[in-house]
């Protein structure tokens, strides 16, 4: 008793019990399969969410898109419109519960309880939408404060499996069926209460598919990787920086982890047949683009190590003020022109 009350001195609960009482409704109709009460409970949703502070409504809002969700799945209205909703809800949850209020250690075990089913329903949410690099971070992200926490690390398991079928590159293609099958063995391996047991045989079911003699070979080999060295410690500091923020045109950036080799644009358009004497205007077109955007990255990113001195190209520059409070650089103008590019590419 004495631990709970120095537990209960030491962290606040952000959440109103009307927000929590809610919650516990739309999942009790969930369980129920009672679609008009699901329908009655959004609109008790949306009447108290102006009287509520910023952390409940992101529960609320959270409570929303896990609500339209399950109500797509029991009426079969799996249609383009309600998964917009859907991601709507989530977003607005995120953006709330992300306030620099929110990451306060007084918050902290709340409010990555909220989190951790937040983003891994974002997350399929996404998956579901076939946006599949885009839920693999929701993902990442909910792993980075709990490791253990089972349907992200099954749900991860999966979409690196179906990445993998995408994958031309046979070698890239182990590597994204060698984390599949590490993430899954993890997700029915764990204890976490939150991953149920249809859950697991779920995960189990999708790492059968895997033949033992391949399991062997690859999948429980340990990793090694061939380890490039750079002479020119400047190319060397500008690609740890694409690697660490996964901007190389390479699929192997979205790994879980981040090796040196994983540093170059290797991406590349399948093979095409076309006609005898025609040109490869498509692979030709793909090069452009992915130049382009190989410019704009550097170009951003030599803003960002610049010094705080004028560039000399800016000295002695006659800059009439006015009172729109315009700022006029060389930095900013490579910044611009970094932007422009990117948004044409």
């Amino acid at each position: 008793m004495k631990n709970q009350s120095k537990l209960l001195k030491k962290y606040r609960d952000p959440f109103s019990d009307k927000a929590k009482e809610l919650a516990l409704k739309f999942d009790s109709a969930t369980i129920d399969k009672d679609t008009e009460k699901l329908k009655s409970l959004f609109d008790d949703a949306e009447n108290i969410l102006g009287q509520e502070n910023d952390a409940s409504k992101a529960m609320i809002y959270y409570s929303l898109g896990t609500a339209h969700s399950d109500l797509a799945n029991l009426t079969g209205d799996q249609t383009e419109m309600t998964f917009q909703k859907v991601l709507y809800y989530f977003s607005k949850s995120i953006n709330l519960i992300e306030q620099d209020e929110y990451k306060k250690d007084i918050y902290r075990p709340c409010v990555l309880g909220l989190k951790e089913i937040l983003y891994t329903n974002y997350a399929n949410a996404l998956d579901y939408c076939g946006r599949k690099i885009a839920d693999i971070e929701q993902y990442k992200k909910v792993l980075s404060f709990n490791r253990n926490f089972g349907m992200a690390l099954g749900n991860l398991g999966q979409v690196y499996q179906h990445y993998a079928m995408l994958e031309y590159d046979n070698d890239h293609r182990d590597l994204f069926h060698y984390f599949a099958y590490h993430y899954l063995n993890k997700a029915i391996k764990c204890n976490d209460p939150n991953t149920h047991d249809d859950a697991k045989k779920c995960f189990e079911a999708t790492m059968n598919i895997y033949d033992p003699e391949y399991i062997k070979n690859v999948l429980t080999v340990e990793l090694s990787f061939n380890q490039y060295e750079y002479d020119n410690p400047e190319e060397l500091a500008y690609r740890k920086w694409c690697l660490q923020k996964g901007l190389f045109l390479n699929t192997l950036n979205d790994l879980p982890i981040a090796e040196l080799c994983f540093a170059a644009d290797v991406i590349q358009l399948p093979n095409m047949i076309v006609g005898v004497g025609a040109k490869p205007i498509f692979h030709g077109m793909f090069s452009q683009i992915k130049q382009e955007y190989i410019y704009a990255r550097y170009i951003y990113y030599s803003t960002l190590n610049s010094n705080d001195e004028p560039h000399f190209a800016d000295k002695e520059t006659y800059i009439k003020a006015h009172t729109d409070y315009a700022q006029y650089s060389i930095r900013l103008e490579k910044l611009k022109t970094a932007f422009n590019t990117l948004w044409y590419v």
